[in-house]
């Protein structure tokens, strides 16, 4: 099976290329590979072994397009093919399908839409980010968390709602499982681009130093909510130093220092069809 955390970038600006390699990257998490020959797709495919081949249109040497079928006779359905283009009156959807490409993208694109597609399914198919069953909940901390209304009942409070950013939070986690149940970390930026970006949130969210702050500020303020602790910044930057296990929300160091976010192994979940 081909990584599908691996992308090929064809495209002949270098300041293009250069820009959507470091998004995707920074934003997605993936390796990218980038060319800006047609004559380099098929070696750049077969050495890196990636799953997506994203080309623009138009490239040094010729037009990717007529290379697509090239691709499909050599590596099958194997290869997902995202043709960008800002030739509208010639290349038509009818004629990039026809060449065998899987989606079409006319310029300007939104690129955040875009990783949130690729995303999307990259986690269909490797398991993680399954879609959670209506009425599901968590238990954190001896509280049941409805994940539809955020919200859960305190013996003092009474009903509590979280605001709308800590339920969506704590649905994207919630989403990461593996084939037994455990929580299965999610970098850092996945969580940054499903929490505050594209189609979960601003359509103008734009991955910055400013939004790992927020989502920051976001854990800090779950973790007081449901443990009462008094926390601050530097209780979460020892979380990642010490690799020491808080409530609630756990953030680790990857093997690439990439900091990765799940729920704590104590929080429960209740499947949507299932009675707490």
């Amino acid at each position: 099976m081909r990584d599908m955390n691996r992308v090929v970038i064809a495209e002949d600006d270098y300041e293009v290329r250069s820009a959507l390699r470091k998004f995707i990257e920074g934003a997605g998490g993936y390796q990218v590979w980038v060319i800006s020959k047609c004559e380099d797709i098929l070696d750049v495919l077969d050495d890196s072994n990636a799953y997506w081949l994203i080309l623009d249109l138009e490239l040094e040497d010729g037009v990717s397009k007529d290379h697509i079928p090239t691709v499909r006779s050599m590596f099958g359905t194997d290869v997902y093919i995202l043709v960008l283009t800002g030739n509208h009156d010639i290349y038509s959807e009818k004629v990039i399908f026809s060449a065998g490409a899987d989606m079409m993208l006319r310029k300007p694109y939104d690129p955040v839409a875009m990783l949130q597609q690729m995303n999307l399914m990259r986690d269909r198919v490797t398991g993680v980010g399954r879609a959670l069953p209506m009425h599901s909940k968590l238990v954190i901390e001896g509280k049941v968390v409805d994940l539809d209304s955020g919200s859960y009942t305190d013996d003092e409070k009474g009903v509590v709602t979280l605001s709308a950013m800590q339920k969506l939070l704590l649905r994207v986690l919630a989403s990461s499982r593996d084939d037994d149940g455990n929580w299965r970390p999610i970098p850092r930026n996945e969580v940054i681009l499903s929490v505050f970006g594209g189609k979960y949130g601003n359509k103008d969210f734009e991955f910055n130093r400013s939004s790992g702050s927020k989502l920051r500020q976001l854990v800090l303020a779950l973790r007081r909510l449901f443990t009462g602790e008094n926390l601050d910044d530097e209780t979460l930057e020892d979380d990642l130093d010490d690799q020491k296990r808080y409530k609630v929300i756990n953030v680790a160091r990857g093997r690439d220092h990439t900091s990765l976010y799940s729920l704590d192994k104590d929080v429960e979940f209740i499947p949507g069809n299932q009675d707490f």
